[in-house]
């Protein structure tokens, strides 16, 4: 007799670092929260969570995760740590996609439906492509930059754990 079950799965909620608050970009992280995300690279890698690692951002990480100025490489999530640590690592970002008019009147749709639902802010238009989505389906580890990204990747996410172990950090 044969018995069947779903593939354990984990989902790790990690507050992002402390943001730049009064400063002309928002987005960027302060001293602090620089530090304290590379604490959080570190305190992974200590800890064992040995794993490849899907990082979903807004758009321009890629850029300055390329770049040799110091900000791109002191946070980001503990990108630059794993990197170090010869993980297996890929980046989705949230740019501008060109999607047929019904599919871009469907994605429309379900980010305003979804925002005003939640009062949360999606990025579906952004997201989804059907290679973004391929990318989330085989990674067994998700991080996501912050709470949009992670409610725009969620129901995805939460679908795909029916065929496989999926972790995933918001």
């Amino acid at each position: 007799m044969k018995t069947f079950s779903k593939p354990m799965s984990k989902i790790y909620f990690f507050r992002h670092a402390q943001a730049s608050l009064g400063s002309d970009n928002y987005d960027v992280l302060s001293k602090k929260g620089e530090l304290q995300a590379l604490e959080l690279g570190k305190y992974l890698v200590a800890n064992k969570y040995k794993f490849d690692i899907t990082y979903i951002y807004g758009a321009g990480r890629k850029v300055k995760l390329k770049s040799n100025e110091d900000f791109g490489k002191e946070f980001f999530y503990g990108y630059p740590y794993f990197e170090n640590k010869d993980y297996s690592m890929n980046i989705i970002e949230t740019v501008g996609r060109k999607h047929s008019p019904a599919v871009a009147f469907l994605i429309n749709f379900l980010d305003k439906t979804l925002s005003k639902a939640t009062k949360l802010t999606f990025y579906m238009t952004n997201l989804v492509t059907k290679n973004n989505l391929s990318e989330i389906f085989r990674s067994r580890n998700i991080i996501s930059s912050n709470h949009g990204i992670g409610m725009t990747c969620f129901p995805f996410v939460r679908f795909f754990k029916f065929f496989k172990s999926i972790n995933f950090i918001v």
